[in-house]
């Protein structure tokens, strides 16, 4: 579940660690120092713990008599619970605990003192199929409301589609391609990722402090969310079976990531894809996605390290006898209004490709 961090420190209180930062001794850390176009002094200073990285930058104050002191503290919780070698498996509360409790050691200080300014949030799955087919069906993030968006391919054959909004960034990609040379990961094992960019989202939702993250209700608010924003992820694959030339190229269209890049602030163009695409697009994509989510669910409550609940079956209702009520009463009537929904398993993924023809428009 967490992953990548920046936090703002006021003040370490760490000897050892002092001591292997004094500035002009290289030992636990790197150190620099440059001139500013002002004419005053930067010094920075590093060191590292399980990967994770502490930073502190001095400036100079004008009369050059002081320093004022920025401290930082930034990696990622699960690749140092991984020794910083990976962070492709099933992440635990336990496991990040220990991290915690290590970094609060070797700074000398709580979590509680830990400011929290930017997080990720992150999920590792297998899909049952290339994670790339997978990537290929995400054509936009909240149709067309992300300011950018980029698709990239890597050397080592895996894809990234990355969608950036001003608070919040989404990030889909195969990571099983990504430590296939290290660790020969499957194909298809996929990470959907969200990076919260903003404190103040955060804060909304329940995180100030590194301390807060051990909260129960703060990590069921942060995967809540997380759920959100991955159903602003727009899948498609067009249909097959003949149509109009007209209903042809609309079909088409929703093909391009492009396509939905024109959306800013026109919520008819937007109103109108979102209508296209059940129209146009396989049905069994959107199944897909639900089984998708099913599966970072179940990831979700792997980190918690808790049994998935059980989904609650619909009670049925005893009807009322009336004289024009002839039926059992023991059964209530089912129509396809309230006809219970079937629960859909995050075991075993359709074929994407599996798309039923659909009539002439």
């Amino acid at each position: 579940m967490f992953d990548g961090f920046k936090a703002n420190i006021k003040k370490v209180n760490s000897p050892e660690l002092e001591d292997n930062l004094q500035f002009g001794v290289n030992r636990l850390g790197e150190v620099s120092q440059k001139q500013l176009d002002d004419g005053r002094i930067k010094r920075t200073a590093f060191a590292k713990h399980l990967g994770l990285t502490y930073r502190r930058v001095e400036i100079s104050t004008e009369s050059a008599q002081s320093f004022q002191t920025y401290n930082t503290l930034f990696g990622s919780f699960h690749k140092a619970s991984n020794n910083d070698l990976h962070n492709y498996d099933t992440f635990t509360k336990d496991r990040f605990e220990k991290v915690v409790n290590s970094s609060e050691t070797w700074l000398g200080l709580p979590a509680s003192e830990i400011e929290i300014k930017k997080l990720e949030i992150g999920y590792n799955i297998r899909v049952g199929q290339n994670a790339n087919t997978i990537i290929d069906l995400i054509k936009s993030f909240e149709f067309g409301r992300s300011r950018t968006f980029s698709l990239q391919s890597y050397s080592n054959g895996g894809k990234q589609v990355l969608f950036n909004r001003s608070q919040v960034s989404f990030k889909v990609y195969a990571k099983g391609c990504q430590y296939k040379n290290q660790f020969n990961t499957p194909s298809d094992l996929i990470r959907f990722e969200a990076r919260f960019e903003d404190p103040r989202i955060l804060k909304k939702l329940g995180v100030v402090f590194l301390s807060d993250l051990h909260k129960p209700e703060v990590q069921e608010n942060l995967h809540n969310q997380f759920v959100e924003y991955f159903s602003k992820l727009v899948f498609y694959k067009a249909s097959t079976g003949p149509l109009t030339p007209k209903a042809d190229l609309q079909r088409e269209q929703l093909e391009n990531r492009d396509f939905y890049q024109g959306f800013e602030g026109r919520s008819n163009r937007r109103r109108e894809a979102l209508e296209k695409i059940p129209k146009f697009g396989c049905a069994t994509v959107e199944v897909l996605k639900q089984r998708i989510l099913a599966r970072i669910n179940s990831e979700y409550f792997k980190f918690r390290q808790e049994d998935v609940p059980a989904k609650p079956q619909p009670v049925e209702k005893e009807a009322k006898k009336t004289r024009f009520n002839t039926h059992s009463p023991t059964k209530a009537l089912t129509t396809p209004k309230n006809k219970p929904l079937k629960r859909l398993s995050s075991k075993g993924f359709s074929d994407s490709s599996c798309c039923p023809t659909r009539a002439r428009t």
